[in-house]
């Protein structure tokens, strides 16, 4: 029986391919077919991130160990942080590869930690659990920590392998977002969040202020607001998981822009 719509790994599929090709903008400076096409790259691009992350809120609703889905996306992370690291002390020298690569990896693990953080205090409070809600308040409490250790220690190394959810990418709005898509529930609720939040960047264009803050930066700017270029993608979503690599999403993320920026090495 053939199922119509795209299931969650054929999402996540077409989410990489836009992915690549913002990348190959963002990235491929060198190279003068990306370099002229800087902003048309950057524009087709913004599908990708609203997807990865619609997907995640729906891995954290179907998922059978949501504990296992949070270290996963951490040790994701984490490995982003350390092949960056290796390939810049190996290689950076002789490609240029020097640059601050981002790790949205850390974006989907404070979506999922809010996630099981915000029902943990709702089913204690439900359940009339005054030990449990101590424990999910705490824990809410202690995602400040990151930011008050980088705050206190000056140490770059804590930021990295532990950031604060202030200063992850595509900004806190992002989380905010993933977790109201996980409580929206259905799809049509779903889509209503993702349009409200598209115009929520495109309302926070035309105000200075909110653009000028740094925590924002990442959301209210004019190439983001194309992001409602995944909502196709999204009214296509079937509910169904599909099978895939699923580790492959997590190596290729750090390897592409490696490779982005080999090619332009060996080239230019």
């Amino acid at each position: 029986m053939m199922t119509t719509g795209l299931n969650a790994t054929q999402i996540k599929w077409v989410a990489l391919f836009f992915m690549t090709i913002d990348h190959l903008g963002a990235f491929g400076g060198s190279i003068p077919f990306f370099a002229d096409n800087y902003v048309l790259l950057r524009i087709v691009g913004r599908i990708a991130a609203p997807l990865f992350l619609f997907i995640v809120a729906e891995s954290a609703r179907h998922t059978k160990n949501r504990g296992l889905l949070l270290l996963r996306l951490y040790f994701a992370g984490v490995f982003v942080v350390f092949f960056t690291a290796a390939t810049n002390f190996l290689f950076g020298n002789s490609i240029g590869y020097f640059y601050p690569l981002g790790n949205i990896f850390f974006t989907f693990f404070y979506t999922v930690l809010y996630i099981c953080i915000i029902e943990g205090i709702a089913s204690a409070i439900k359940d009339k659990s005054t030990k449990h809600l101590l424990i999910y308040t705490l824990a809410l409490i202690s995602t400040c920590i990151p930011q008050l250790l980088h705050q206190t220690l000056q140490n770059s190394l804590i930021g990295t392998l532990l950031p604060s959810p202030l200063y992850i990418e595509y900004s806190p709005i992002f989380i905010l977002m993933g977790v109201i898509f996980y409580f929206a529930r259905y799809k049509k609720y779903q889509v209503w969040v993702f349009v409200g939040f598209w115009i929520l960047c495109c309302i926070g264009l035309d105000l200075q202020y909110i653009r000028s803050l740094w925590t924002f930066n990442h959301f209210f700017n004019s190439i983001q607001s194309w992001m409602l270029l995944a909502l196709p993608f999204i009214l296509l979503y079937n509910g169904r998981r599909g099978e895939g690599q699923k580790w492959f999403f997590y190596i290729y993320y750090p390897l592409h822009k490696y490779l982005i920026f080999l090619y332009q090495a060996l080239l230019f």
